[in-house]
């Protein structure tokens, strides 16, 4: 009997140990994020940090000279690259720098200010904005701020490093149009020789011909790398932006505000449009969906703390139809829309 007993008393004491080590759920994650302030203070007191700009200090003058000079690129992004390479080692590769771009975008958006007053190219646009979402895939969790901070300043910042560029059928109008020229030069300033020296004639023009292709073939070559890095960089700001939505996380001691944010963030992501940063419905589409899920997930596991108006003020605008990009139609035939999703987790929150 006595065996028995403390049979059980051995059990009690391992079931209550195994409660005080349990792993924590993801609601309690999300609990354990303290406010914005707090969390940026936090970061202010781990790390050192300054304006991005102090990294280029001693070479942002001569980067500006020679951003006036094309044949001198390679000097200049030689001295961009010295930068980074400072800024890698003193900030990037900090263990509590994911932290602070998860709560601050200032450094996103130095980053593109000085890439665009130095006139840098777009291949290092894309290396830097390659660098910095690697950093914020290693963050659980990303302040709703940060996005808003991020998002609108873009297409502006942007813009430049994503202008068109000469199709393969302008370049092959201006191959055609310089070949006449030199038939018509040739015929009406050479006739005589074409009379008198037919076969030096034809050669010199073949040569002429020759020479003007090659040229346009090299030329050509260039605009498709252009176009190519142009391409590159797009699918990179996007994927930038899929991994920062993908992780964000709304206070909910500030539950006002988190619906305004929802929108507010949906409107960023029309201006990336609208502003030619995102070129096609399906980039677009993509990432009104992660929003979209996102938002539901958050629901999810937040819905029992937050009060009852905080669903009804979205539930009011849904109702009456006011947010924009839930009204579009689905672009995939059949699918449960934006709208429905969403009114689907509230429903399940409240």
């Amino acid at each position: 009997m006595k065996t028995k007993k403390n049979l059980y008393i051995v059990i009690v004491i391992v079931s209550i140990f195994s409660l005080s080590i349990r792993p924590s759920t993801e609601e309690e994650i999300f609990f354990d994020y303290a406010p914005i302030e707090e969390k940026l203070n936090y970061s202010s007191q781990h790390m050192n940090l300054s304006s991005v700009r102090n990294f280029f200090g001693n070479h942002y003058s001569t980067l500006s000279d020679l951003g006036k000079y094309k044949n001198m690129e390679e000097s200049k992004t030689a001295l961009f690259n010295k930068s980074m390479y400072k800024y890698i080692i003193q900030d990037y590769n900090d263990k509590n720098y994911a932290n602070y771009l998860s709560q601050n975008g200032t450094h996103v958006i130095e980053f593109m200010e000085i890439c665009n007053e130095l006139n840098m190219s777009p291949e290092i646009i894309l290396g830097v904005l390659r660098l910095l979402r690697l950093k914020l895939m290693s963050c659980e969790v990303i302040d709703s701020s940060v996005i808003t901070q991020i998002i609108y300043p873009m297409p502006q910042l942007l813009a430049k490093f994503l202008e068109p560029v000469e199709t393969q059928k302008e370049n092959l109008k201006f191959l055609k149009n310089n070949i006449e020229r030199i038939l018509l030069t040739k015929f009406t300033e050479h006739w005589g020789k074409f009379n008198s020296e037919p076969d030096v004639f034809l050669s010199d023009l073949s040569t002429s011909i020759s020479l003007i292709t090659k040229k346009e073939v090299s030329r050509s070559k260039k605009i498709l790398a252009k176009r190519e890095t142009k391409e590159r960089l797009r699918n990179t700001i996007i994927k930038f932006f899929e991994t920062i939505i993908s992780k964000i996380i709304w206070d909910v001691t500030s539950y006002e505000s988190i619906w305004q944010s929802v929108l507010s963030i949906s409107h960023g992501i029309q201006m990336l449009a609208e502003g030619g940063i995102i070129d096609h419905s399906d980039d677009f589409d993509d990432l009104l969906w992660a929003l979209t899920y996102r938002f539901s997930y958050f629901l999810e596991l937040m819905g029992p703390n937050l009060p009852l108006n905080f669903f009804m003020e979205i539930e009011d605008d849904l109702e009456n139809c006011v947010v924009l990009f839930l009204e579009e139609p689905e672009l995939d035939d059949g699918i449960k829309t934006k709208k429905e999703t969403l009114m689907e987790s509230i429903r399940k929150a409240k």
